[in-house]
């Protein structure tokens, strides 16, 4: 599965390499790219996750 997160907040590279990382920990969680330019994350996943969790894990991340 592959999610969209919208990322309006994210301005520099350290802050995307921060959240790919963090997001990328979650079990289940095989892909994060994180685009600085359209201020959104794509994150693939297995069904297990939900977007809900997703977007609580960068709710806190950010």
């Amino acid at each position: 599965m592959k999610t969209i997160i919208n990322a309006e907040n994210i301005q520099c590279s350290s802050c995307a390499r921060s959240i790919g990382k963090e997001i990328g920990i979650i079990p289940g969680v095989y892909g994060v790219n994180v685009d600085i330019a359209n201020k959104v994350i794509a994150i693939d996943h297995t069904e297990e996750i939900t977007e809900k969790e997703l977007q609580e894990r960068f709710d806190k991340i950010y």
